[in-house]
């Protein structure tokens, strides 16, 4: 995690803190054994940090504009709406590859942050929504409630990446991909 102009024992805390949290929970996890991992005082944390809730709120926030940065990235080039929506998909499932921790942070651990961000925050649905209304638009997809399309999309990759990460799946990243993206067409036309 890195943060610009931030401390180094900032930094520290919250790696220390992301990765206790991955292990044991947030609620499993003290701010004693986070102050144990960096080596420092448990109080020296409140230097940094007014509670435990701030770190995860601030882990949550930083990986959420980090896996959108990495959508918007990715996506952005697609010229038609399937095409937009095959690069985000290609693009959250790479991200779940390359940044396995923050992933499973924000998806797994701490999902129930996202009425905490600010309204006007992007949130990864808002995305697949813009993508889905556009195919509505061009009659592309057909008409949906845009939030049920959005939350069927990353449902369905969701379970798929935890399926996967957990080797429930036994095919390879490409053809998992292929069958997402054919499934996801399916739902939306």
């Amino acid at each position: 995690m890195e943060y610009k102009g931030v401390s180094s024992t900032k930094v520290k805390i919250s790696k220390v803190a992301l990765k206790l949290f991955l292990i044991n929970g947030i609620k499993g996890t003290s701010t004693r054994e986070i102050a144990k991992g960096v080596g420092i005082t448990e109080g020296a944390i409140y230097k940094h940090f007014s509670s435990k809730n701030q770190i995860a709120y601030e882990l949550f926030k930083f990986y959420m504009e980090k896996f959108r940065k990495h959508l918007i990235e990715k996506s952005e080039h697609g010229k038609y709406p399937q095409e937009r929506i095959d690069l985000l998909i290609s693009a959250f499932f790479d991200f779940a590859k390359t940044d396995t921790s923050g992933y499973n942070f924000i998806m797994l651990e701490r999902f129930t942050e996202l009425k905490n961000l600010p309204d006007d925050f992007i949130k990864l649905k808002d995305m697949f929504v813009k993508y889905i209304s556009q195919g509505m638009s061009s009659h592309y997809f057909r008409q949906n409630d845009l939030n049920l399309a959005a939350s069927m999309v990353i449902g369905l990759l969701t379970r798929v990446i935890l399926f996967h990460e957990n080797k429930m799946i036994k095919l390879d990243d490409d053809n998992i991909l292929e069958e997402i993206k054919s499934s996801v067409i399916k739902i939306l036309r």
